[in-house]
């Protein structure tokens, strides 16, 4: 009986399926042709406002980024697009650039903000840090460490 318990438990799950945290629910912007997503947020979970950690990502190697998204989900408001940016090793700045919007779950407007460099941006290898103009509704949860979630792309 205990065995059959157990088989009818699994096959829910599998049926039915569970979010979690092992790189299913990217969010946007997705790698097109020779992309990769060299870092990425993956979160399936319920998110909330204004990270309290930093949002750090680090090349091991020397990469070009082409795109880079994060989400502002804003209580199921979205947020009118700002700008995203980076800083890297020894407190370099790269862009801002202003980011254009994409609907996010449920259909919620502007909730990805997404930008997209054309000529790619080469970064040396280190560790960077997002900035994204609007924390105060940049969406985290403890699926992302409690730092903003954030997904960016390359070569």
């Amino acid at each position: 009986m205990h065995k059959w318990i157990v088989l009818s438990a699994i096959l829910a799950v599998v049926l039915i399926g569970v979010p979690s945290g092992v790189g299913q629910c990217y969010g946007l912007p997705s790698p097109d042709n020779n992309e990769v997503r060299i870092f990425a947020q993956a979160t399936c979970a319920a998110v909330v406002n204004n990270p309290p950690s930093t949002t750090v990502f680090t090349l091991d190697q020397p990469r070009t980024i082409t795109k880079m998204g994060t989400y502002h989900w804003n209580s199921g408001q979205g947020q009118t697009p700002g700008t995203i940016g980076l800083m890297g090793p020894n407190w370099k700045i790269y862009g801002p650039w202003q980011a254009y919007g994409e609907p996010g779950m449920g259909g919620v407007p502007d909730a990805y903000w997404i930008v997209t460099i054309p000529e790619g941006l080469y970064l040396p290898a280190g560790s960077y840090t997002v900035l994204d103009s609007d924390p105060a509704t940049w969406s985290y949860n403890s699926e992302s460490g409690n730092s903003g979630i954030v997904t960016i792309v390359g070569y």
